[in-house]
């Protein structure tokens, strides 16, 4: 799947209406990989072949657009999981919501104080996103409205257009992920963003892990990618299953690149799509997959 992603972020704002002039903060174009070419115990030699051969054949194949930057390297190293309601209830996931945690991995160990949570809400139109009230309880919050532009399974097919709203904040270390009371207190408008949607919300429900899937995430990047009147940073992200030991499988990969706004050329985004649609061509390219979120979800069926 090839998304657009268009991301502003601004500090724990008050609900906002869909005619607020929201300031774009950069717009990330994605294109998921197949997995299993990435097995084995040096995934960065496998982005670098697939980024010095295939990939940068093409990129300097599409008309205005070069590859600048050094090698890869890994500038992320975290622990991620996906948190819903219990039973395959999936209180959150049904009712347009998802529930992230994030911790930063050092030296093989999670460092507790840099974890984060992030509340998302995803619509089929702008006004039922930039409705929702999606403040976080701490004041470093941090929220971003994106919209996803995406073309699934045949490249052919009609774009996909999803929009979304979120927001992260830092959590405390000892802070325990239990019940909807969690996080219904880490986002005040939560619990009325759910009733909303129609959503019957009980705060003593018990909250799993979602497909009991414990995420090691790791981001691979540096690369950038001139396109005329703005340079792309460009990442490849892989996420393993921590329960299986050894980081030699993953099962997602992800290569994306993003533009920093506020202003964008309109050359610049031209260049953008055209070499989107070009990436669909790489033998590398699963088109069939999933988003991540929805990869999780998906994993051992966790809402049937």
């Amino acid at each position: 799947m090839i998304a657009l992603v268009v991301a502003i972020s601004v500090a724990n704002p008050p609900p906002v209406s869909a005619s607020n002039d929201l300031q774009v903060d950069s717009r990330e174009y994605k294109l998921m990989l197949e997995a299993s070419r990435f097995g084995g115990s040096n995934p960065l030699s496998v982005i670098d072949e697939l980024w010095n051969g295939p990939m940068r054949q093409l990129i300097q194949g599409t008309d205005g657009i070069e590859v600048k930057g050094g090698a890869f390297e890994l500038e992320k190293d975290r622990a991620v999981r996906f948190w819903d309601t219990s039973g395959g209830g999936c209180t959150l996931r049904k009712h347009g919501y998802a529930f992230r945690e994030r911790v930063k991995v050092k030296d093989g160990k999670e460092v507790d104080k840099k974890r984060e949570v992030t509340l998302k809400f995803r619509h089929q139109q702008a006004e039922g996103v930039t409705v929702k009230d999606m403040r976080g309880s701490h004041a470093d919050a941090k929220q971003k409205f994106e919209m996803d532009i995406g073309i699934v399974g045949d490249p052919g097919s009609p774009l996909r257009l999803v929009y979304s709203k979120s927001t992260k904040q830092p959590i405390g270390k000892n802070k325990k992920i239990n019940t909807m009371a969690d996080p219904l207190e880490l986002f005040p408008g939560l619990e009325t963003g759910l009733t909303e949607e129609g959503a019957t919300v009980d705060r003593n429900q018990k909250l799993e892990m979602v497909s009991n899937l414990d995420i090691r995430e790791r981001v691979y990047g540096k690369p950038t990618v001139d396109f005329g009147a703005a340079e792309a940073e460009v990442s490849v992200t892989l996420w393993y299953d921590k329960q299986a030991g050894e980081f030699r499988e993953p099962l997602v990969a992800e290569f994306s690149f993003k533009i920093d706004g506020p202003t964008f050329d309109t050359k610049t985004l031209n260049r953008a799509k055209s070499l989107s649609l070009a990436l669909q061509r790489l033998p590398w390219a699963d088109l069939a997959a999933s988003t991540k979120t929805s990869f999780v979800y998906q994993y051992r069926n966790f809402c049937p």
